[in-house]
């Protein structure tokens, strides 16, 4: 499949410190051609009455180009005076590969409900991409250039990246409608980041390596993850609660220096879901999942992104894991003589130690990182309620929601001081409905059209 997709964007905004404010104006054209082929391969095998085996395997290639021409001025937003302007010609070719394999036995005892699962899982991704960065920034003093940064560099990037984990789960029935599940999980990660930044040199020719902005990492991942959960289920009640712990281990290693961090984290996944049916057609849930997610290799790296020159982003190697929480609560009620059914509840989650972006401003360019912080949540509230009218052969629904959320990033202003942003979201809807079934017009409609088709045919 080929994709072509030019574009133009021209954006005006207005920026505010704690202490100034500026104006931004910004003119976009780009191009990106991209070719995307896929294929997957699924085999699945009941070995014999207790057995079964499948294989799943899936291979995806893009290549794709893209060059970007991008001219934009910032001004100060009180006098109008020039601050910037940025002149920036791209273009990068890249190609990537992913593939996959799963290997899934399920094995059932003879005792009911005792079974064993193990799966296992290779991924292989590779990024390969070669381009060229052009950009011209000149600084404003009284409206006159004082200085001008040109960067004009080849950019080679290479990523790799396999992962093999496998996981064994068993189940045993310890009483009547009360489960054993017991689970251990095995993951690695091996990944490879090459960052060639080249600038010009005698002749001409991009051979000069910038030490400042390449590198050569190793990043490999390790993680033992034993779990476990206790299940009783019987007509009415249905409780699910269990926890798994990820004890991981991470190795830095930092070719060009010769450097190597190694660092360690245990993350926890606790859940508990109790679902309750107070009638055959009536029932309440309760749901919590928490879930901890490491740091990324590009948010860990120190080293500087300057393929925008007025937006650079740096790593940050204190970064913490992050642990988000999730409470659900739902209620649903279903009448079938009367086509009647309500359905409502509300969700709340919120994340510790959140990752959140930390931005530094001179001279309208900003240089950000990743950091912790508390303070992030979402929480909704929902309701839906459709009934069927007979006599009128229409159906009536009535949806209200309300969804409020919370963000959080910082802001380190022109005189060093760092400003606390909270962004705070509110969002009301109300759906009204109103729909009729016409099942036999449209059956009709059908065979007229069939009717005509079949006529041409002849």
């Amino acid at each position: 499949m080929r994709i072509d997709a030019p574009g133009n964007t021209q954006v005006f905004s207005k920026n505010f410190t704690p202490d100034s404010s500026w104006n931004t104006n910004s003119i976009n054209n780009y191009l990106s051609i991209s070719d995307k082929h896929s294929g997957n391969f699924v085999f699945e095998t009941k070995l014999d009455s207790m057995n079964t085996l499948k294989l799943t395997t899936g291979v995806n290639l893009n290549f794709s180009k893209s060059n970007g021409d991008y001219d934009v001025e910032n001004l100060n937003g009180e006098t109008s005076a020039m601050i910037n302007t940025n002149n920036r010609r791209s273009n990068d070719d890249r190609d990537q590969s992913a593939y996959n394999a799963n290997l899934l036995w399920m094995h059932k005892f003879k005792k009911q409900y005792r079974t064993i699962s193990v799966n296992t899982s290779f991924n292989a991704n590779k990024s390969n991409s070669d381009g060229f960065l052009y950009s011209q920034l000149d600084f404003y003093k009284n409206d006159i250039v004082d200085s001008t940064n040109i960067i004009d560099q080849r950019n080679l990037i290479n990523n790799t990246s396999n992962t093999i984990g496998s996981r064994i789960s068993y189940t045993e029935p310890l009483a009547k409608d009360f489960y054993l599940e017991a689970s251990y999980a095995f993951n690695r990660v091996d990944r490879n980041n090459v960052r060639d930044i080249l600038a010009k040199g005698n002749g001409g020719a991009y051979n000069n390596r910038v030490d400042s902005l390449s590198n050569n990492f190793d990043y490999n991942e390790m993680s033992n993850s034993p779990g476990f959960g206790l299940r009783y289920s019987n007509k009415k009640v249905n409780i699910n609660v269990g926890s798994s712990v990820a004890f991981t281990s991470y190795d830095q290693l930092d070719n060009t220096l010769g450097t190597e961090t190694s660092f360690s984290f245990s993350n926890h996944f606790p859940r508990a879901n109790i679902s309750y049916k107070i009638k055959p057609s009536e029932s309440v849930r309760l749901f919590y999942n928490g879930n901890t997610t490491a740091p990324s290799l590009s948010q860990l790296q120190p080293i500087r992104v300057n393929t925008d020159p007025l937006n650079q982003y740096i790593g940050n190697q204190d970064l913490r894991p992050s642990f988000a929480h999730r409470f659900s609560l739902s209620y649903d009620n279903w009448k079938m003589l009367s086509e009647r059914n309500i359905y409502g509840g509300m969700d709340f989650s919120f994340t510790q130690n959140a990752f959140a972006t930390f931005a530094s401003i001179n001279n309208a360019v900003r240089t950000s990182k990743t950091v912790n912080t508390d303070g992030i949540y979402n929480y909704s509230v929902y309701l839906s309620y459709n009934k069927k009218l007979r006599k009128a052969n229409l159906r009536v629904g009535l949806s209200p929601r309300i969804n409020m959320s919370q963000m959080v990033d910082f802001v380190a202003s022109y005189n060093g001081e760092t400003v606390k942003n909270t962004t705070k979201n509110s969002f009301y809807n109300l759906r009204l409905s109103i729909s009729r079934d016409v099942e036999k017009n449209i059956i009709f409609i059908w065979l007229l059209i069939l009717a005509i088709m079949w006529r041409k045919l002849r």
